[in-house]
């Protein structure tokens, strides 16, 4: 099941906790608000009053509607961060063909874009899974809510807009692996699929046309064509925009320099690197470090369970 969030205005925060519970435990809950959890480790059953059970481990997410009964179980000791939010329209649940063609729409508009070609408005509304793993992605989302439950204990302005942006941005990338998988098993062919696969799990390597078509046993023509047609992009694009895509959390969580992380993602050089983060983003890596490293000196990922009210 795939929801749809309304994102303008941006979802309002109301609470945001970190807990730990021993296993064995049961509890049974019925919220005003919209929930969102997601589990750092451990594992729970939540079983709904609709029928539906659903099991959640370490690295899942879960996203719970409004006035939705259910009884969340702790199977193993479980660490697990919640965040009640409220939107300017109920979630709703959406056909995967429908979001399947509104994001391959938008990567149209996003593709045009790039040739600075601008046509419609932007959409108002993200898509989020009901629930899914983020293995890639786990340690950035638990920064995040770490730094949600920060800034939710804050009273002033500035707090408060901390907390949305940070969560905002928790949901972005809950959106972001949605439309991950939805567009590689429902808008990909296979091979396209197992190639952008592989370009995802070895990035860091030196990677080519050359590369793929040897790991595949595929014609570099036929790649060529696959990535053309159903990408609208070549393999070096591809290969540049997934890396790219990691050099963000690199620059923005860690304590690296722009060469180190050039060379972590697999980028040749520095110049390069350069070149391709700014045609991409309008924006050097540098500039960009300077404006969104959240890394604090003795600010660790924090996996202590916070002192909030209990959900």
């Amino acid at each position: 099941m795939i929801y749809r969030i309304p994102i303008s205005p941006l979802p309002e925060v109301e609470k945001v906790g970190h807990i730990r519970y021993r296993s064995g435990w049961s509890e049974s809950y019925c919220h005003r608000r919209n929930v969102l959890i997601y589990v750092v480790s451990g594992e729970f059953t939540y079983a709904f009053s609709t029928g539906e059970s659903i099991r959640l481990e370490g690295g899942n997410h879960l996203l719970i509607p409004a006035g939705l009964s259910y009884k969340a179980t702790a199977g193993a000791d479980c660490d697990y961060y919640y965040v009640h939010f409220t939107c300017t329209e109920p979630l709703e649940s959406v056909e995967e063909s429908l979001v399947v063609a509104n994001l391959t729409e938008d990567g149209d508009a996003q593709r045009q874009a790039r040739m600075s070609v601008y046509s419609g408005d932007s959409r108002k509304e993200i898509y989020v899974a009901k629930t899914g793993g983020h293995t890639e992605r786990n340690k950035s989302l638990q920064y995040r809510l770490s730094r949600c439950a920060e800034f939710r204990q804050g009273v002033s302005p500035l707090d408060r807009m901390r907390l949305l942006n940070q969560f905002f941005t928790v949901l972005i990338s809950l959106a972001a692996a949605t439309g991950e998988q939805l567009l590689e098993t429902k808008h990909l062919s296979p091979s396209l699929v197992k190639l952008t696969r592989y370009v995802e799990e070895n990035y860091p390597a030196t990677l080519s046309l050359d590369t793929l078509s040897a790991h595949s046993g595929l014609s570099k023509q036929y790649i060529m064509r696959l990535f053309r047609e159903q990408l609208g992009m070549t393999v070096t694009q591809y290969i540049n925009e997934v890396r790219l895509r990691k050099s963000l959390d690199l620059l923005s969580f860690h304590s690296l320099s722009v060469s180190e992380v050039a060379y972590a993602v697999g980028f040749s050089g520095i110049y390069y690197f350069d070149r391709v983060f700014k045609k991409a983003y309008a924006i050097t890596p540098t500039e960009f470090q300077k404006t969104h490293r959240l890394v604090q000196k003795n600010h660790p990922l924090k996996n202590q369970a916070s002192t909030e009210e209990m959900q």
